[in-house]
């Protein structure tokens, strides 16, 4: 099957975990790409007496499902569901969203009275379309993300790449669900500065990825079931790698101040789209209580010396401007 007949989409959960009744199908940006992997965690069993060196009996173990999405995005929505909070205001257009990080009684607050906060969780349609009653239709529910990765390269288009954990996977034949498609170009390399709080950029940069990691725990209770019940995020944490040509004259305060010298700072990537007119399509990444752990400074035969810089930055927010007039699906 050719790969224009595919679609992917995204059901916000509402009321219980897993559930995206009433929901209308997402579009969430350009995908490039949606790979899930359904594991059944078979036990191979051999035990004395069994007579031979082979495996004498399999045993179904517990269900696994996870998926790897990488897309082109055309705003930040999915961000909400990597930190946890957002907060929608602003009229007319162009209109606010605060993404922030939800703790303890945010996001992650897991069950209450027997249900899940909804904003944890989303259900994924992934649709391999044939023909009505002979389409590959696999319905995703309960997802959670695990990490994800916003990354960008000279003279391309952003990426996000997204690894996401969910609880459950049934499969139908029918019409894939319609979804009504997003009409902004996605976001690109020329669209992006990087920046230290004073303003001064850190220039010329080759390359950026900013990972955002859950580390989810995969909970298989005794409860009667081999799903998984809820993935937990644990520990948050960020990483955050540039590759910057030697050339640049900040390359050197860098290695002085941050690296051997050991200071913390904040510094920020700002996405704005400046085709849609200034400050009605833009991003502020804004990570503070940064260290810089490592960096990597190669001499080359051929071409640009360049340097390697891996950051790990305590916390973020997101300040986004753009004409949605509402982030929050719930």
């Amino acid at each position: 099957m050719i790969a224009a007949n595919n679609q992917v989409g995204l059901f916000y959960n509402s009321g219980t975990y897993g559930n995206a009744t009433g929901a209308s199908l997402q579009w969430i940006g350009e995908i490039q790409s949606h790979e899930s992997v359904e594991k059944v965690g078979v036990f191979e069993k051999r035990y004395l007496g069994g007579g031979d060196r082979n495996i004498q009996q399999f045993v179904d173990g517990p269900l696994d499902f996870e998926a790897n999405m990488m897309f082109h995005p055309q705003d930040w929505r999915m961000f909400i569901f990597a930190l946890g909070s957002n907060v929608d205001a602003g009229s007319p257009s162009p209109y606010t969203h605060v993404i922030s990080e939800a703790n303890g009684a945010g996001r992650y607050n897991g069950y209450t009275s027997g249900t899940l906060n909804p904003f944890l969780s989303f259900n994924v349609e992934d649709a391999q379309r044939y023909s009505t009653g002979s389409n590959f239709v696999r319905n995703i529910s309960g997802a959670i993300v695990n990490t994800l990765t916003l990354a960008g390269t000279q003279g391309a288009i952003l990426e996000v790449d997204l690894n996401y954990v969910a609880s459950n996977v049934t499969f139908a034949s029918g019409a894939a669900t319609a979804v009504t498609e997003g009409t902004t170009r996605p976001f690109m390399f020329s669209d992006v500065i990087i920046s230290l709080p004073s303003g001064t950029a850190i220039d010329p940069v080759e390359s950026f990825s900013w990972k955002i990691d859950n580390k989810l725990d995969r909970k298989h209770y005794l409860n009667g079931s081999r799903q998984l019940i809820l993935p937990i995020p644990t520990e948050r944490s960020y990483t955050v790698e540039l590759n910057v040509d030697n050339s640049a004259v900040n390359t050197k305060a860098f290695w002085d101040q941050y690296f051997i010298g050991g200071s913390t700072f904040n510094f920020m990537i700002a996405v704005d789209a400046a085709d849609a007119g200034a400050g009605s399509r833009n991003a502020f990444m804004i990570m503070s209580g940064c260290k810089m752990v490592d960096m990597t400074s190669p001499s080359v035969l051929e071409g640009i010396n360049s340097q390697k810089m891996t950051i790990k930055p305590l916390n973020c927010i997101i300040n986004v401007n753009d004409t949605t007039l509402l982030y929050n699906p719930w």
